[in-house]
């Protein structure tokens, strides 16, 4: 652990430093196992065979790259996690292993299908073919891990057509986690049948098994690291309440909430006021419907001269993306917390206890985007206390991304929903002060509704 306050150089993930490497399953399935409670009463992952060799795999990466040691893993429904320490430079970048594991898992998958299914398989586009895989594997199509022996080299060849890993995103979070079980089943329900055979009826196309590239972080210090092994670990606990609470865990792609058009033109103004017209763009959509017109038109007020057509209907709707509790957003009383940097202690206390009373008396919901010390705090009081809130986030809300340990609870009571009114916005753009500013803007105007 000597090197884990060293700080690798963002670019080389060949360099010492400690990381942690998410790879999530095409399309969200669940390949590799399902969770289920054990006789002690704890979450574990019951693992198919699929699942127990890409444990396997995971295991024998250090076989491939000198200096490569394995902190955590885990391996669960739908994605893996593994937290690695790399005490030396790599011969390889990390995402040339990552390539390789994906393409041996591949072919033991491509196995599976060929021994439940017949026939041929083979991925939709370019992967290994049949040919690659008896190279690969001299496994039999009966349902056991394989016996070869880890070559030296980093994986085994890798064919021209496998293509390459894009290079590492960082995540904002991930989902999951998981320990492992027997298997019960050789191919999960999950795994689709053939799509479509190709001119030769013996030869079916599916899908990949592994969504394109990877998700990974650098972790700084022992307190970063001791945190994210905690997370891998407590994984299958976290699924299994997301998975007893699917309807709240549900990411919406876009949630459309109507306004007037007179809120419409206030959020307008405001906006242009704190210079935050951009931002304001990809969240406020207006359209017309001009007389004798059928369909709706984009109407985008922000384009100096632009006008509605005279007698056009207008309708305005704000569009972001959702996690939790919708129907909180439809309460009578919604309250706005915005508190200031610099607000003293007992202020503070003061209007946290005006803030709960209002909660407890009236039924009351706050709405906050939990930016300064003051907002999470009244946030944390709220939800301890047994309370609703919404947050509004200042970064997007990717497909991988999940709530912290302190809001689980809460979200899977229908006490929490969070918004996201910038769904496309890139994980790594830092937000700025007109963000913050146009996220208070939304909660007045949501809160005044």
């Amino acid at each position: 652990m000597k090197n884990l306050h060293k700080r690798a150089i963002w670019h080389d993930y060949s360099a010492p430093g400690v990381y942690m490497i998410t790879m999530v399953a095409e399309q969200r399935g669940t390949p590799f196992g399902e969770l289920a409670e054990s006789e002690n009463g704890r979450i574990i992952v019951k693992l198919t065979s699929l699942g127990q060799e890409v444990e396997r795999q995971l295991h024998e990466l250090p076989k491939h790259a000198e200096g490569l040691t394995i902190l955590r893993l885990i391996v669960m429904p739908d994605h893996v996690h593994v937290v690695l320490q790399v005490t030396q430079p790599l011969q390889h970048h990390l995402g040339t292993l990552v390539r390789g594991f994906k393409y041996g898992t591949t072919v033991k998958y491509l196995r599976d299908l060929d021994a439940h299914y017949g026939g041929t398989h083979r991925i939709s586009g370019s992967r290994p073919s049949a040919t690659q895989r008896a190279a690969a594997s001299t496994q039999t199509k009966a349902d056991k891990p394989p016996s070869t022996q880890p070559p030296t080299s980093p994986f085994p060849s890798i064919p021209p057509s496998v293509p390459s890993s894009p290079s590492p995103q960082p995540a904002a979070g991930s989902v999951g986690g998981g320990s492992s079980a027997s298997s019960p089943a050789s191919i999960p329900a999950s795994i689709p049948s053939p799509l479509s055979p190709s001119s030769s009826p013996s030869i079916h196309f599916v899908p990949p098994l592994w969504s394109e590239g990877y998700h990974d972080r650098i972790l700084y210090g022992r307190q970063q690291l001791s945190r994210m092994l905690h997370y891998v670990s407590d994984n299958p606990r976290r699924g299994w309440i997301k998975h007893q609470h699917r309807d709240l865990f549900y990411n919406k792609h876009l949630l459309q909430i109507p306004l007037t058009i007179d809120q419409a033109r206030w959020l307008l103004r405001e906006a242009r006021s704190i210079g935050a017209m951009q931002e304001l763009k990809d969240v406020l959509r207006v359209e017309q419907l001009p007389p004798g017109n059928s369909s709706w038109q984009p109407l985008s007020w922000w384009i100096p001269g632009e006008r509605a057509v005279q007698g056009a209907q207008l309708r305005a709707t704000l569009c972001m993306k959702a996690m939790g509790n919708q129907f909180l957003i439809d309460e009578a009383l919604l309250l706005p917390v915005r508190i200031s940097r610099s607000i003293l202690p007992a202020a503070l206390q003061e209007q946290k206890t005006s803030l709960l009373q209002h909660c407890e008396n009236e039924g009351a919901v706050i709405i906050t985007p939990g930016i300064s010390p003051g907002e999470k705090d009244v946030l944390s009081a709220t939800l301890d206390a047994g309370f609703s809130a919404i947050r509004l986030l200042a970064t997007a809300m990717s497909d991988v991304w999940a709530p912290s340990e302190p809001f689980l609870a809460p979200i899977s009571q229908g006490r929490l929903l969070f918004l996201s009114p910038w769904p496309n916005r890139p994980q790594s753009e830092h937000p700025h002060k007109g963000i913050f500013e146009l996220l208070n803007l939304l909660c007045r105007l949501l809160a005044s509704r």
